[in-house]
């Protein structure tokens, strides 16, 4: 019980990410000395302060980086801004709710929230977010959203007017009351530096379902990238009429053949597509309809179901986990 009230104090967790062979070693060396000195029961003040540094170093992000990272069957996309200048998570992942029988129930489940995205986003050594957007009311994009906000600090939650109507949006923003709610509909824009930011999408309130999608234009690296979250045929048909011409798209609805339609494709001609979905999915995504309509356009396509995650580092380009 000590243990357990002791763990509860915030801030006792330094957060380095994963330090480069360098920095690591540093801090070893720092660390032995600390111990040294102490043992000599001096107080070095100087080297606590080049671990600090050292800390703060191996967290700094200098270039930028957008990962898609692997949450399985489900999105979350991390948006890492140059220089420290933002950290924006597009959708946190989440399972879908099945009914199981009592002794099925583990003790600590495994959960998309706690067990895969929080140790993502500390080895890259993320402890806050400047803004978590949330595209829907899906479980597969926000079910993640209770256990994330219960180890990572959040700034600002973002979502489209109407999506609150699900109960699963009621739950999560009864349980944070206090981080800031901002609701959007097309139109809202915002810019750091030289990177922005502005929603196409949805027009009008809607139910928190598919069709009322949050779709994000940013222009990332002089590089314009589309997020569609799970938007289908009918609201891709709603945005045609827009500047939706994009370098990066990320494919709607985890390559369902529901969305994606040949006019939306030639309209934004993407150089290239990313899909995010789990091996050996439940729902058969992606469709083959919509891989040979990616391909007919000559649309090359990234999957985090056969690549593992799938990060951009601004300056030098794509690179996934699995070659």
């Amino acid at each position: 019980n000590v243990t357990n009230l002791f763990a509860k104090i915030p801030h006792q967790t330094i957060v380095t990410g994963r330090p480069t062979t360098t920095v690591l070693i540093l801090l070893v060396i720092i660390v032995l000395l600390l111990f040294h000195q102490w043992q000599k029961k001096s107080f070095p003040v100087v080297l606590l302060i080049c671990f600090a540094c050292l800390c703060y170093l191996s967290t700094f992000n200098f270039n930028g980086k957008v990962s898609f990272i692997d949450v399985g069957q489900g999105d979350s996309i991390l948006i890492q801004l140059p220089r420290n200048q933002g950290n924006y998570l597009i959708d946190t992942g989440g399972q879908l709710p099945f009914v199981k029988e009592e002794w099925a129930i583990k003790k600590k489940p495994f959960t998309i929230g706690g067990s895969t995205l929080t140790p993502v986003l500390e080895s890259k050594g993320i402890s806050k977010l400047d803004k978590v957007i949330i595209t829907h009311s899906d479980a597969d994009h926000m079910e993640g959203l209770d256990d994330l906000q219960k180890n990572i600090a959040i700034k600002e939650l973002i979502f489209a007017k109407g999506a609150e109507n699900k109960d699963i949006m009621k739950k999560a923003l009864d349980s944070m009351p206090n981080i800031k709610q901002t609701i959007i509909l097309a139109g809202a824009k915002w810019q750091v530096g030289d990177s922005t930011f502005e929603c196409l999408y949805p027009n009008q309130e809607g139910e928190g379902g598919n069709n009322d999608s949050i779709v994000l234009k940013a222009k990332l690296d002089d590089k314009i990238w589309l997020f569609t979250g799970d938007l289908e045929a009918s609201g891709e048909q709603a945005i045609l009429n827009k500047e939706i011409k994009a370098d990066i798209l990320k494919v709607g609805h985890h390559g369902s053949k529901t969305s994606t339609s040949k006019a939306f494709i030639q309209k934004v001609k993407p150089a290239l597509a990313i899909i995010s979905c789990g091996v050996d999915n439940r729902f058969g995504h992606p469709h083959e309809e919509t891989l040979k309509t990616l391909e007919k356009e000559n649309v090359p396509i990234l999957r985090t179901d056969l690549a593992g995650e799938i990060s951009y580092t601004f300056g030098k380009g794509f690179q996934t986990t699995i070659k």
